[in-house]
């Protein structure tokens, strides 16, 4: 039944100062605000409808705002009965005054929403736009050859879908080589199907050094990420054969990471290592400089010493701004793509 054919001029208004919820009977003039208001306290009934189907029939009362009283919906019900039905008002009755301060509050915290949806939309970009990129080395020649300590290799940077494929088997099968034992020693296992899909994932970049013959002879796997919030560059893998080993060369691989991070403005360099594979930690930690980053367990509270791993951190200058700033509680990860 439309409301403009509900009238309340033959009701009982109610009888009590201030509230709300006159009894509302068919008739022919049209129903008017007025009709309800009382005391500033006013209930507009909008998507009114008769439940003839209960004895007695039920009148559900929809609630707006009228001047200067506004409704706010609450786990609160009132009845108001006469001969002729069970009339039900949803919602609660505060004055405006009160809810100016809860809208102001509402207002407040949507303002909020929207500047942490601006600044997470804002770091999606910067992943994007590094995604995009045909070559991050491009900037950087002179970091495009490696010839020291005897080695003389080629460095490449190059997207894993325009890899040759066999590249990417020797980089997997020189992983299993160098990691499955201590993989096994903690408490993820070595899981073969897992790794080689994450390293065929389209995300992953391949940074390669290649001797004389284009052989390859190192990698680093890396993707350009969101991590609690922030654009980083994650460092997957640098893996190492035994004959370059010790010779300048998984250092300067990481110092190109740590300018393509720079440059592709993201806020640090973020890596993932075992607490027993000692020669790497020590290697992050006191050559690298790197930190346990606030995400790791033994900072974050989660699992801590029962952990067999630390996640570790570089800040780049993009990044040092922030240092100061925590993402506290929520979750972490999840890419923009």
């Amino acid at each position: 039944m439309n409301v403009a054919q509900l009238d309340s001029a033959d009701s009982e208004r109610s009888k009590e100062k201030g509230r709300a919820g006159a009894v509302i009977n068919a008739a022919s003039r049209p129903w008017r605000q007025s009709d309800l208001q009382r005391n500033k306290t006013v209930a507009i009934s909008i998507d009114c409808f008769i439940r003839f189907a209960l004895k007695p029939p039920l009148l559900l009362l929809s609630q707006s705002h009228c001047h200067d009283t506004i409704l706010i919906t609450r786990q609160w019900q009132q009845q108001h009965r006469d001969n002729r039905g069970v009339f039900l008002l949803r919602g609660a009755i505060r004055h405006s005054g009160k809810m100016g301060r809860k809208s102001n509050r509402a207002k407040e915290k949507k303002a909020r929403r929207q500047e942490e949806r601006a600044a997470m939309d804002a770091v999606c970009a910067k992943v994007d736009a590094a995604n995009k990129l045909d070559d991050p080395l491009t900037a950087f020649p002179a970091f495009k050859k490696y010839d020291r300590n005897g080695l003389n290799l080629q460095i490449e940077c190059k997207r894993v879908t325009t890899l040759n494929p066999l590249s990417v088997e020797w980089a997997f099968e020189l992983t299993r080589a160098n990691m499955q034992t201590l993989y096994e020693q903690s408490e993820w296992g070595w899981k073969e199907r897992e790794k080689r899909e994450e390293m065929n994932d389209e995300r992953a970049w391949y940074l390669l050094a290649r001797d004389g013959d284009s052989a390859p002879v190192a990698f680093s796997h890396f993707r350009f990420d969101v991590e609690c919030g922030e654009e980083v560059l994650y460092c997957y893998e640098v893996q190492l054969e035994s004959r370059v080993r010790r010779k300048g060369l998984g250092k300067f691989l990481i110092q190109i990471l740590q300018l393509i991070a720079n440059s592709t403005q993201m806020k640090k360099v973020m890596l993932t290592v075992f607490k027993h594979n000692h020669g790497a930690y020590q290697f992050f930690r006191d050559a690298l400089q790197f930190e346990i980053d606030e995400t790791s367990p033994s900072m974050s509270g989660c699992c801590g010493d029962d952990c067999s791993y630390e996640i570790l951190s570089r800040r780049t200058k993009h990044g040092e701004a922030s240092a100061g700033h925590t993402h506290g509680g929520g979750h972490c990860g999840g890419c923009c793509h």
